[in-house]
């Protein structure tokens, strides 16, 4: 929790305010939100159950969870595009737009979700496997339909979707649990 306050301190406050400079501010928020705090929740996890997880196990999820947070990071900035704009506040969707950043979004979290897909095929026929693939597949499904419906002319619309990958992200932990705990089924 530490490291994670230290690194909130640095993207927000002076001298640093890592926030001014686009690429820092992501790798902050990835590094702290996708890292950091995933990495730390599975070793309380193995503390607190006795369990043991692999180490591949272990960087699958810190890279799943990494491009996740780059993804939330690249969306943060969606809804105050015109408002960066007039101020000179250089942001992914100022440099690129808002169409590219959004697919360039839903490029990234598409190749995440190929991770724990993969691993569930190449697990096949377990009855973990089948539901980390399946579950995996169904979520990127649903996040590509709705990221089709968003109006980037719209703030409102922008920020229903941030939140609905707010959503997405904290279902994360619902599946992967699940997919842990049917594991040995």
């Amino acid at each position: 929790m530490s490291v994670i306050a230290l690194i909130g301190s640095l993207y927000s406050l002076p001298p640093l305010r890592l926030k001014r400079h686009p690429l820092a501010a992501a790798f902050s928020i990835a590094g702290a939100r996708g890292v950091i705090a995933n990495l730390g929740l599975a070793f309380h996890y193995q503390y607190w159950l006795d369990s043991k997880l692999p180490i591949t196990t272990l960087i699958l999820v810190a890279t799943f969870f990494f491009g996740f947070a780059m993804v939330i990071a690249l969306y943060k900035d969606l809804p105050d595009d015109r408002g960066d704009r007039l101020y000179q506040i250089e942001t992914p969707t100022t440099r690129l737009g808002p169409q590219r950043v959004l697919h360039l979004g839903r490029m990234l979290l598409t190749a995440c979700y190929l991770l724990p897909i993969a691993v569930g095929l190449w697990s096949l026929p377990t009855f973990a496997a089948t539901f980390l693939a399946l579950s995996h597949a169904v979520v990127i499904i649903v996040f590509w339909l709705v990221s089709m419906r968003v109006d980037l002319q719209r703030r409102q619309s922008i920020a229903s979707f941030y939140m609905f990958l707010w959503g997405i992200f904290y279902t994360e932990f619902a599946l992967l649990s699940i997919y842990r705990l049917t594991y040995t089924l």
